[in-house]
C-alpha cells in the first residue's frame, strides 16, 4: 500500500514503533524516498513492514520496533521492486 498522506505515514511509524513518520516529507514534499506499506493479503490494515525505496533500490525494510524483515518478505520486496522495474516504474 502507499501511504495517502503525512498522516497515514506518521501512524504507520506509531503503529509499528518506529521513525518512518519522520520520512513523511521525504516522500510527500521532497520526493526524494518512496514509502510503502507492506500487508498481508488477508490483513490489509494491519502493519507488518514499513519498505523505504530510492534511486530504483531498496533501502530498508523495517518491520516493528526496526525489526529486521524475513527471508520472505526481503524475497517480495525484491519482486516487487523488479514487477516495477519491468512496468518502467522509477523510484
Amino acid at each position: 500500500m502507499f501511504p495517502k498522506d503525512e498522516s497515514e505515514i506518521v501512524k504507520e511509524g506509531k503503529n509499528l514503533h518506529h521513525c518512518v513518520g519522520s520520512y513523511a516529507k521525504k516522500h510527500f514534499v521532497y520526493g526524494t524516498s518512496i514509502i510503502v506499506f507492506v500487508r498481508d493479503k488477508a490483513h490489509r490494515e494491519t502493519p507488518l513492514y514499513t519498505l523505504e525505496l530510492k534511486n530504483n533500490r531498496i533501502i530498508q525494510l523495517k518491520g516493528e520496533r526496526n525489526k529486521a524483515a524475513d527471508e520472505e518478505a526481503k524475497k517480495e520486496a525484491e519482486l516487487f521492486l523488479a514487477h516495477c522495474g519491468k512496468l518502467k516504474i522509477e523510484f
